[in-house]
């Protein structure tokens, strides 16, 4: 405040205050003379001064803002930034007692915040906040993004929404603006950055899969296994998607290969990346012959990656169960036909061990096949069948196959080949499995075999009488003295039509006989006697038939000795007169004659009977 020149009295408001409030002012006139010896350079009378103002007009409320660019992740939600405005101010001190409040205005805002296709769209607030999920909502419509007085910033997001929104945000007080005063402050803006965070893809899918064993590598699809499969959040549905699968529990051995996938709705057997069907397809191939359960998680793994906390795979688990199917067992025998030898006359009991080359009640469903680790196996047991015989005669005992062992038994009957060189049976096996876990029971293909029985020549047989007598000189002799012929035995019909012959092994004393003995088919013993010969003579006898020795037969019977004895007959002794007299004469009254050599050759009989004294 001073005094100018004119005597015009000057002062500067250099601070507004309320209007209310008048100022008091003393004024004292002073020179520049100085005070020196004693001097006064003021005057000594002090005039008092009242200052009577009219109403001030309002000065502008002020504030600053913290950033010029709030970055929030999408994730935050509900975001509450105190002292995002500083420096907040009414006015001059005298207007403190004002009241304030910000208003905050969007200005224009870019969706999404991951795309650089997206452009800048003017905006207001209900775009933001009242749209009900529309493209331009990034707020959600039960809140405000509001700036209390004491600068903290609050707001609500919508749930997965980003972008960019520009702010204009401005500062009022209750001053009002009469006198050309201001209760508005300058525009300030910022940029609220909501960051995309990536959200994890989805998808649906049975929990368990119930599948049947399989025999073969046969592949198997199942079409929308995986359903409602998405991205994840909004805006994310450009992301390319990968499905993994890992086993997480259960043998390795059951499934063989598994992966799932989607495909493209218009272009066959073609991949679609993203899915847009929604639909995944699972890819299972079972290993053969194996059952059980497996536990698999499926990830879904999208592109949009785990920057600021994202998530990029969404995990969900199913199982696959096997169930057991029981599979055919199979055999095969080592030949399809056997050659025997059958024995006439008695029943015999044939073997054939290892009979069967290869025999299974089905892939790891015996005790002999090796059970893979950690793998279930059944244990079922099996039995051979005898299921067709077209010669059951030929058999005293049904032919039998033993399992597991596979030794073929059965015995013959009696003169199998009845009459023929040659007899035959055709059988037919099946191996029928038992036990099995599916609860059926099943048997494998016919396997058919044929048993050759070769007829094998019995030893002929006959009955001997054990001794004969006849006697001496009786010239020839001929009689039966041999029952019971047969060319292959005495209960042996079936070698009838065999020729056969007795032949003689042994003749103790040969030279009773002129004609050797014989003994003729139907028995009959024939020889001629020696003159004058007796004894006794022992003669072997063997028959024999033309069957031959083939495979082990036989065509001789067994030895029998016939005692042929040669009884002595006592013969007439003999002699001869001398010189042919045929009489003689003697005289009358002579008493002794004595004719010496008048008989001759004086024999007692035979020579055999020279050991008897002849008299006369």
């Amino acid at each position: 405040v001073e005094i100018g020149q004119k005597n015009w009295l000057n002062f500067t408001i250099v601070h507004s205050r309320p209007s209310n409030l008048n100022p008091f002012m003393n004024l004292t006139l002073a020179d520049d003379g100085g005070t020196d010896f004693g001097g006064s350079n003021a005057f000594s009378a002090i005039y008092n001064l009242s200052c009577l103002f009219s109403p001030g007009r309002n000065q502008a409320p002020i504030f600053e803002l913290s950033y010029d660019t709030l970055e929030v992740n999408e994730d935050s939600l509900n975001v509450n930034h105190n002292r995002f405005a500083v420096q907040i101010s009414a006015g001059p001190w005298w207007e403190s007692s004002q009241q304030l409040s910000f208003v905050i205005r969007p200005v224009r805002v870019k969706m999404h915040a991951n795309s650089p296709r997206s452009s800048w769209v003017s905006v207001t607030n209900s775009s933001l906040l009242y749209s009900e999920g529309g493209d331009l909502q990034l707020f959600s419509s039960s809140s405000e993004v509001s700036l209390n007085a004491l600068g903290a910033l609050s707001f609500e997001l919508a749930n997965e929404r980003n972008g960019e929104v520009l702010f204009d945000v401005v500062l009022h007080d209750d001053g009002g603006n009469e006198f050309n005063g201001s209760n508005t402050s300058e525009v300030r803006n910022f940029l609220l950055r909501i960051l995309p965070v990536n959200t994890p893809p989805r998808f649906e899918l049975s929990d368990t899969l119930v599948l049947k064993e399989q025999f073969d590598l046969s592949p198997q699809i199942f079409p929308g296994f995986g359903f409602n499969v998405s991205a994840g959040g909004w805006q994310e549905s450009e992301q390319t998607l990968v499905f993994r699968i890992d086993r997480v529990a259960g043998p390795p051995g059951i499934v063989s290969s598994i992966d799932i996938s989607c495909w493209s709705p218009s272009l066959p057997m073609v991949q679609d990346s993203k899915c847009s069907s929604g639909r995944a397809s699972l890819n299972l191939t079972l290993a053969p012959f194996v059952s059980g359960k497996v536990s698999f998680n499926i990830s879904l793994i999208d592109s949009g990656g785990r920057d600021r906390g994202g998530v990029d795979t969404y995990v969900r688990s199913f199982d696959v169960i096997v169930n057991p199917v029981n599979e055919r067992p199979y055999f095969t025998f080592k030949s399809q036909q056997v050659i025997v030898s059958g024995s006439n006359g008695e029943a015999l009991r044939i073997e054939h061990p290892d009979f069967v080359s290869i025999s299974s009640l089905g892939h790891f469903e015996d005790n002999e096949t090796a059970c893979p680790t950690l793998l279930t196996c059944e244990s079922q047991v099996g039995a051979f069948n005898l299921i067709a015989n077209d010669n059951s005669e030929l058999f005293m005992i049904q032919p039998t196959l033993s399992w597991p062992s596979g030794l073929l038994s059965y015995v013959l009957n009696t003169f199998p080949t009845q009459g023929n060189i040659t007899a035959f049976a055709r059988l037919q096996f099946v191996l029928q499995d038992y036990s099995a876990q599916d609860g059926t029971s099943l048997r494998s293909l016919p396997q058919n075999l044929t048993v050759v029985v070769l007829r094998v020549n019995d030893p002929p047989s006959f009955q001997l009488n054990y001794s004969i007598q006849v006697l001496e000189n009786s010239g020839r002799f001929s009689q039966t003295i041999a029952g019971s012929i047969s060319p292959g035995g005495l209960t042996n019909l079936e070698e009838l039509d065999q020729r056969i012959t007795f032949f003689v092994l042994n003749l103790s004393h040969p030279e009773l006989f002129d004609s050797l003995p014989t003994l003729s088919a139907d028995g009959t013993l024939t020889f001629e006697l020696a003159a004058d010969k007796f004894g006794n003579c022992n003669a072997t006898f063997e028959l024999r038939d033309d069957g031959g020795i083939l495979r082990g037969g036989i065509d001789k019977s067994a030895p029998q000795t016939l005692l042929i004895e040669v009884a002595p007959i006592n013969n007439p002794p003999s002699f001869f007169l001398s010189l042919g007299v045929v009489f003689i004469q003697v005289l009358a009254n002579v008493s002794h004659y004595e004719f010496l050599g008048f008989a001759t050759d004086i024999r007692p009989g035979p020579r055999n009977e020279n050991c008897t004294i002849p008299s006369l």
